[in-house]
């Protein structure tokens, strides 16, 4: 009972720091996600923010891409092709089934021209960045 209630006190506090780390790295974006997790970069150019998600075993036609309230959400599904019978794992780490990844995104972008691309099990979306001289903001002329 004790080694059960030490690996559950471990797997918790691997949770909170993995939070806590995952905090400090926050920039213009920040996400959730759910138990399938893909490996995700995040960087900025001088005209575009680019997130690319590795999503290893998923086809495109399961992946879908959604903005909403400047929240960009990633969601689709895993799905095991094993034909295996009666498996008898001694090792089990790959996760198939449902996955969702949200983030949110700056202000700085232009949402109508946003463009995504999947290629070789890597998801590529650009986002363009809002040019300085029209820096999101609505001028309101005066009569």
């Amino acid at each position: 009972m004790e080694n059960k209630d030490f690996l559950s006190d471990l797997k918790t506090g691997v949770k909170d720091i993995g939070k806590s780390v995952g905090g400090f790295f926050k920039d213009a974006f920040s996400g959730d996600t759910t138990d399938v997790n893909f490996p995700t970069d995040i960087y900025k150019t001088a005209e575009k923010y680019v997130i690319e998600m590795e999503l290893a075993g998923v086809i495109k036609t399961d992946v879908s891409i959604k903005i909403q309230e400047q929240t960009l959400m990633i969601s689709g599904k895993k799905v095991n092709i094993s034909e295996i019978k009666n498996e008898q794992y001694q090792q089990r780490s790959r996760r198939f089934g449902d996955f969702m990844r949200s983030f949110d995104l700056p202000l700085n972008i232009q949402l109508e021209g946003i463009k995504a691309k999947f290629d070789n099990g890597v998801l590529a979306i650009a986002f363009p960045l809002i040019s300085n001289e029209e820096d999101g903001n609505l001028k309101v002329n005066i009569e």
